[in-house]
């Protein structure tokens, strides 16, 4: 971070075009290593630290509000699949410039606790919330596309997995079945199953 706020500071540069190609890819990188632990902040799918698989998303695009293209508090890593994350969320949802409060920000909010699964892997509004909250994880959800059939089944299959220690709870906080789910990604379905370990029908 210290590379591109000196950059951003030293140079005031216009487009994020203008940002060295280095201080771009390094920055990905501090994101997806150090502040979101090698997931997609929207989808929470594992991300590969090689730049292929992963690309910086504006949550705010930058033609909404430019004074914000160099707001770190900005940025998110996220997956470069069309079919949800960051680049759905411009290209094929449209977001408006007015859409902004209406979904969460992995930055600052914390849906997760807004959530719950289905066995079948459907992220769905937690039973119980307010009507407000619950239109905003639903529009969240549309926003990025969060339940495509693949993001589903990957979750199903997580779900699968982990109800074969239903009975054996405890086993759910060992280390090192812990370290095995780790790579597997979707940590708030994990948090969740832990603490609930029920999957809705």
């Amino acid at each position: 971070m210290a590379d591109f706020s000196d950059f951003v500071n030293k140079n005031h540069p216009q487009k994020w075009e203008d940002l060295p190609s280095t201080i771009r890819s390094n920055s990905r990188l501090q994101i997806l290593v150090c502040e979101q632990d090698c997931l997609c902040g929207y989808t929470e799918m594992i991300l590969d630290e090689d730049s292929n698989s992963s690309h910086i998303d504006h949550f705010v695009k930058r033609d909404h509000n430019p004074q914000r293209i160099f707001d770190w508090n900005n940025l998110i890593v996220s997956t470069i699949d069309e079919d949800y994350g960051g680049k759905y969320k411009d290209n094929k949802y449209k977001i408006q410039k007015n859409k902004y409060k209406s979904i969460f920000n992995p930055i600052v909010d914390d849906m997760s606790q807004y959530i719950q699964y289905c066995e079948n892997g459907e992220m769905v509004a937690k039973e119980g919330v307010g009507l407000k909250t619950k239109q905003k994880v639903e529009e969240t959800i549309k926003a990025f596309n969060l339940n495509h059939s693949s993001l589903k089944r990957k979750r199903e299959e997580l779900i699968l997995e982990l109800s074969t220690y239903r009975d054996q709870k405890e086993l759910l906080n060992d280390p090192d079945v812990k370290n095995a789910f780790a790579n597997r990604g979707f940590i708030s379905l994990w948090n969740w199953y832990i603490g609930n370990n029920n999957p809705s029908k």
